[in-house]
């Protein structure tokens, strides 16, 4: 599925529905783990109404988790920094400047 999909899925009403039981499920099942340390909307979700449910429900029922991958302060009220393996832990194990 490429990107041009996922936009679609994320915009289209017919899939608001699966994306809210999936982040209700998740949710429910594993708010109570002590490894859970975040929430997830999905990989590369992309934006639309159906990740602004997920992460507006995920929000109301677990007030205190960190949100990702959405970034926009506003609707998540914080947001999560990743470092991939190329560049940023690198440098920053050398002691240089993370970028």
């Amino acid at each position: 599925m490429g990107v041009m999909q996922d936009e679609l899925l994320v915009q289209d009403a017919a899939w608001a529905q699966a994306y809210l039981e999936r982040m209700t499920r998740v949710v429910l099942r594993d708010r109570n783990q002590p490894c859970v340390i975040l929430w997830s909307l999905g990989n590369e979700a992309s934006c639309g109404p159906n990740i602004d449910a997920m992460a507006t429900w995920t929000r109301a029922v677990d007030p205190t988790s960190v949100l990702s991958p959405r970034s926009d302060a506003g609707l998540l009220g914080t947001s999560v920094r990743m470092v991939g393996r190329r560049g940023g832990r690198e440098k920053g194990a050398k002691g240089g400047r993370e970028g």
